[in-house]
């Protein structure tokens, strides 16, 4: 699975957990709330499909470790006392819930 395949995602780690996101965000929902936040639901729409496909991939925890190094994704959540599973499941859920839970799945992206 490459970066190509999910260039949206990558595009949110690439604006969102650089390499010294920690500089602009005291913790790393703070960048996911920007995300949110800031950009047009479409492009949150587009993360989530790729999002989605990558969790259907059947990574176990090292995989998945290794996709986000590869998705240039700097924020590390085993760090935090997280494992990179878990952590992509909230991300899911937060921007499902963003999404449907707000009506912003009806909004022009």
């Amino acid at each position: 699975m490459g970066g190509k395949a999910l260039w949206h995602l990558v595009q949110f780690f690439h604006d969102y957990f650089p390499e010294d996101w920690g500089e602009r965000w005291a913790h790393a929902d703070e960048a996911v709330d920007a995300f949110v936040r800031d950009e047009r639901p479409g492009a949150v729409r587009l993360a989530l499909g790729d999002l989605e496909h990558l969790l259907a991939g059947g990574f176990d925890e090292g995989g998945l470790r290794k996709v986000l190094r590869a998705l240039d994704c700097h924020y590390r959540p085993w760090q935090d006392g997280s494992s990179a599973r878990v952590w992509l499941f909230r991300l899911h859920d937060r921007w499902h819930e963003a999404l449907h839970g707000h009506g912003l799945e009806t909004s022009p992206g």
